[in-house]
């Protein structure tokens, strides 16, 4: 969701010409600024329709107006406000094939978004919340229009989903642990590969499904306790 300000809020024009070079020299000569940055100055996990219920999604504030390709050529850029959106448990598995014997050969990956209804059902009702969001104080006293989506009919969320859905960047389970009687489990549950001596895989992929957050902390958990079993320690 985006939406512009209706003042000089945010990052807007930070990375350009005189900005730039102050931006620049502010973090070179003390080491703080807005270069210091990640670009995500907020972060919330919720439930939009229970707020006392466990959360299904996580959202991120970003003080600029975020927009793909498409929606350069018809939105303005200008001061303001992102809010994107992650489900945390989607319901729609993808798909990573060979692409040939040849090892050198880069995967055919199919992430299959929204391909389960339930997950297009939960995105329209995060969008609707965050709508409601922008529209209430203090937030709403900082903004002058939304301009992505427009149109909040199910039809229209439905469009603006399926033409905006990408990837969080945190795959997971394409070698599943698994009990020695699963037949889709790659490793065993000292992570090692079935049928493979002397080889283990301890990143995300090992992970039977994905967690309902970010995946640093479980991939450094996965290294650390593998390290323990090639050393023996456990």
């Amino acid at each position: 969701m985006v939406a512009r300000a209706n003042g000089p809020y945010g990052y807007f024009k930070q990375d350009r010409g005189w900005n730039m070079l102050r931006n620049g020299l502010e973090f070179k000569l003390f080491g703080r600024g807005k270069v210091t940055t990640t670009g995500l100055e907020a972060a919330c996990f919720l439930n939009p329709t229970d707020p006392d219920a466990p959360p299904t999604h996580e959202a991120y504030c970003i003080p600029i107006m975020y927009l793909n390709e498409a929606q350069q050529t018809h939105i303005k850029e200008d001061y303001g406000v992102s809010i994107q959106m992650v489900l945390l448990k989607p319901h729609s598995t993808g798909d990573v094939r060979l692409a040939s014997a040849n090892p050198a050969d880069m995967p055919l990956v199919n992430p299959n978004f929204l391909q389960d209804p339930r997950d297009m059902d939960e995105m329209i009702k995060g969008l609707r919340y965050f709508h409601q969001t922008m529209q209430t104080k203090p937030l709403a006293d900082k903004i002058d229009q939304v301009v992505a989506p427009l149109d909040y009919s199910d039809d229209g969320l439905t469009e603006h989903c399926r033409n905006v859905v990408k990837t969080n960047f945190h795959p997971a389970g394409t070698a599943k642990m698994g009990a020695d009687g699963d037949r889709m489990a790659v490793l065993d549950a000292r992570m090692r590969v079935r049928g493979i001596k002397g080889l283990r895989v301890c990143d995300m992929s090992a992970v039977p499904e994905i967690p309902a957050g970010n995946t640093n902390a479980p991939a450094m958990m996965l290294g650390d306790r593998c390290a323990d079993l090639v050393l023996g320690r456990l």
